[in-house]
């Protein structure tokens, strides 16, 4: 009988080995996922976050599919405009999950209209445009709304709510200066004389502030406001000088019931235009002569 070497058994064994790894069925490796499908309403909702074990997967469109591992696991839905959504799924082997998930609104809506229209609308503190303007989506809770219209006294709502998933609406009837308002007149220059003359609005975060004016030069034969001196209590907060003031520099001052000087502060009156003073009380100009 014929003798098999070592070395030709070695390589017979190597052989069996790999017919049998190529050959014989591999086991079989069980996936256990089911699907979890997700729809989302309202209609408006077009994109949302989805998180599974408070791990983001990604922005979804509101009607998704995701494959999940055999087990329990919290779902949370998230957009901007609405309020979070979560609950908790067991996922079994090869079957699906089918959640209906309706949203609430964290937002609101805010119209402002005015009469006139064509006001400057800042909402706490930016820019909007326009009135009539429709905001279609702004946080839930209390806004800063301000109106500003020349010709008119400014407007200010602080506390304007907004109401999620409901519609503020905001109708406003701005008041407009009148030709004199709080005011005394000024000293009225010579028949002879006709000097130019501009407009002074002088405003304050309260009504009722007593109103002093000085000017920074001396000229009194060109106007007797003119005479560097101070012109005590010529009007109260709001006030509104129509084409009744000489142009040049004065100081300002306002003060309260007890006349304390709450504010001062300088500006320039120009021929033909009109020049605002919005005082922010307890300012006080450090280089003015008060």
């Amino acid at each position: 009988m014929i003798q098999m070497s070592h070395f030709l058994k070695s390589r017979l064994s190597l052989i069996i080995i790999l017919i049998s790894l190529f050959i014989l069925p591999l086991p079989v490796i069980a996936i256990n996922t089911g699907n979890v499908t997700i729809s989302v309403t309202p209609s408006t909702v077009d994109q949302v976050q989805i998180y599974v074990d408070s791990i983001l997967m990604g922005n979804f469109p509101a009607k998704s599919t995701l494959e999940l591992q055999e087990g329990t696991h919290e779902i949370r839905i998230e957009n901007s405009l609405y309020n979070p959504w979560k609950t908790r799924v067991f996922v079994r082997k090869g079957k699906t999950v089918t959640l209906a998930v309706k949203l609430t609104p964290n937002s609101g809506k805010l119209e402002i209209n005015s009469v006139p229209a064509g006001a400057d609308i800042m909402v706490d503190g930016t820019p909007q445009g326009v009135t009539p303007l429709s905001i279609s989506s702004i946080s839930k809770g209390y806004h800063t709304v301000f109106l500003q219209n020349t010709g008119y006294f400014d407007w200010s709502g602080n506390k304007v709510y907004v109401k999620p998933g409901d519609t503020t609406r905001l109708n406003i009837k701005l008041n407009s200066y009148p030709v004199v308002q709080n005011v005394t007149p000024f000293p009225t220059p010579s028949p002879t004389q006709t000097p130019q003359t501009g407009s002074l609005i002088i405003k304050a975060d309260q009504q009722g502030y007593s109103i002093d004016i000085r000017s920074n030069f001396y000229d009194p034969t060109r106007d007797p406001l003119l005479d560097g001196k101070w012109h005590e209590n010529v009007g109260s907060t709001p006030a509104y000088w129509n084409n009744l003031v000489p142009p040049g520099s004065y100081t300002i001052r306002l003060k309260d019931s007890s006349g304390n000087i709450v504010w001062c502060g300088n500006t320039v009156v120009i021929a033909d235009q009109t020049t605002e003073i919005n005082a922010a009380i307890g300012m006080l100009c450090p280089i003015c002569t008060c």
